[in-house]
């Protein structure tokens, strides 16, 4: 993850007010696109420049190249000066974007606390940058929306208070409507890119490691053994259905 300023600057004090709606709709089209990571976005003003800290997945995810049509027009809106980008430096969170030139098979996943991308790797483990799929493939904004999901689903039932079992039936039933969504993206990607894209199902509980590696896959039923995978929490995977799934974490967390 990398870390950078951008600047918009304000023609006179009289205007910083409409600056800042102008800068908002940019950051607002820069996430969308995938170019920005997350939503919080620390602004503060110096004299007339408005500056907001961003973080990126990789260095280069602000040049023109990767902008959409909507970041191109929110850009047109501001003031002559438009938009300074400065890099300031490596993050400290440990999300890397993928380094491969052809990746095999992709897995859609995230969490609560995932900062990035929802697509990952299955060759590098890294996070695949949303303005890097393909034209005509799925807007990043419905994937966007989806994670947003997700992850307010695995808060809460990390919380273990509200809405703890409803929430964790969303993560790890293979009926649940955030999975149907999820696997819907899923297929509606592979068939765009003509490369696999796997769906990740949450697992909680469990008995003990023999049963866990005994357990079939949720939707054929077929077994899935433990795959060798270099990428965690993913232990199972099922070529037929493209699903993945890990051991129990209550099973890892007895000491397994």
């Amino acid at each position: 993850m990398h870390v950078q300023r951008l600047q918009f600057t304000a023609e006179s004090e009289a205007g910083k007010s409409s600056l800042y709606h102008q800068a908002m709709a940019v950051l607002a089209a820069l996430y969308r696109h995938g170019q920005i990571c997350g939503q919080d976005w620390p602004l503060h003003w110096e004299g007339l420049h408005l500056m907001a800290q961003v973080q990126t997945l990789e260095v280069d995810a602000l040049d023109a190249v990767h902008h959409s049509a909507e970041v191109c027009q929110a850009l047109a809106a501001l003031p002559p000066q438009g938009m300074a980008v400065q890099y300031l430096g490596e993050g400290a969170s440990e999300a890397v974007a993928c380094s491969c030139v052809h990746s095999s098979s992709f897995a859609l996943y995230t969490h609560f606390l995932h900062l990035g991308s929802p697509i990952l790797c299955l060759d590098c483990g890294g996070q695949v940058p949303l303005y890097r799929l393909p034209a005509g493939a799925l807007h990043s904004q419905v994937l966007l929306s989806w994670q947003s999901d997700y992850r307010a689903c695995d808060s809460l039932q990390m919380g273990c208070e509200l809405l703890e079992a409803e929430t964790t039936y969303q993560l790890a039933a293979l009926d649940s409507a955030l999975t149907r969504r999820g696997r819907a993206l899923c297929d509606a990607l592979t068939q765009q890119t003509g490369r696999p894209f796997y769906y990740y199902l949450y697992c909680h509980e469990g008995t003990d490691l023999e049963s866990e590696s005994r357990r079939p896959c949720p939707s054929c039923g077929q077994p899935w053994p433990r795959q060798q995978l270099r990428i965690a929490p993913f232990d199972f995977q099922c070529d037929r259905c493209r699903l993945l799934s890990n051991i129990a974490f209550e099973v890892g967390w007895m000491g397994q």
